[in-house]
């Protein structure tokens, strides 16, 4: 296959419309966590928003590692196994904070928090585990497949008693899983607009709508939370 290429300051990078995706992607990502770390919420959605803040934040490294990994992958050694080691391990913590939050758009009892929370940093420490001696690549990926399913059901079930921002955020996950199909099938226009851009775009509107779900009446947060309360009581 023949990869297209630029050279800038005497260095080659490979696939440039990928590396400026990738980049586009993360500007989005920085710009989300600004948005969640400064969103004026209810006392009630401060460690949600927190959480969701991280997720941007964590996404932001994947996509900056992954242009680096994309751009210099004819340079192997020290920076592009960093990149693919440090894109794999964000990829975790990004599915990590997605899960915290979503135990905090609940008010459960203190003990099923308590399981809850373990049951996830367990995850990721296995997942970390087994990134560093398998391949980064699909372990992230199936990581990342099997820990947002949780979060795309619950979600599903808070948006049909009363928060609307979950459907949003319900939404974002769907679409970010054609990103796999995108993978999966190589769906692409050309040499110069492969998979990897059409994913990132996907990725982008997927973030938004996640992203708009988070900040749709947040008072619908406290709302859910006082009839979860009510109905535990």
């Amino acid at each position: 296959m023949n990869i297209p290429s630029i050279e800038f300051l005497g260095v080659v990078i490979l696939w440039p419309l990928t590396v400026m995706s990738n980049l586009l992607l993360a500007v989005l990502c920085v710009f989300l966590y600004r948005q969640m770390s400064r969103a004026a919420v209810p006392a009630a959605a401060t460690a949600r928003n927190s959480y969701w803040a991280r997720f941007f934040l964590f996404l932001a490294i994947v996509t900056l590692a992954g242009a680096i990994k994309h751009g210099f992958h004819n340079y192997p050694g020290v920076l592009y196994g960093s990149a693919v080691l440090v894109s794999c391990l964000a990829s975790g913590a990004a599915t990590a904070c997605a899960q915290l939050a979503t135990v905090e758009t609940f008010v459960l009892r203190k003990n099923t928090r308590f399981f809850l929370r373990l049951a996830i940093y367990l995850q990721l420490a296995v997942f970390l585990a087994i990134g560093t001696i398998a391949d980064g690549f699909l372990v992230a990926v199936a990581n990342s497949a099997l820990g947002l399913m949780p979060v795309l059901l619950a979600n599903i079930v808070t948006w049909r008693f009363a928060y609307a921002g979950s459907g949003w955020i319900a939404a974002g996950l769907l679409l970010s899983f054609l990103t796999g199909l995108i993978y999966v099938f190589q769906l692409s226009i050309g040499p110069w607009f492969t998979h990897f851009d059409i994913s990132c775009i996907v990725m982008m509107v997927s973030l938004l709508l996640i992203g708009s779900g988070i900040n749709r009446h947040p008072r619908a947060h406290c709302f859910l939370q006082r009839k979860t309360l009510a109905e535990m009581n």
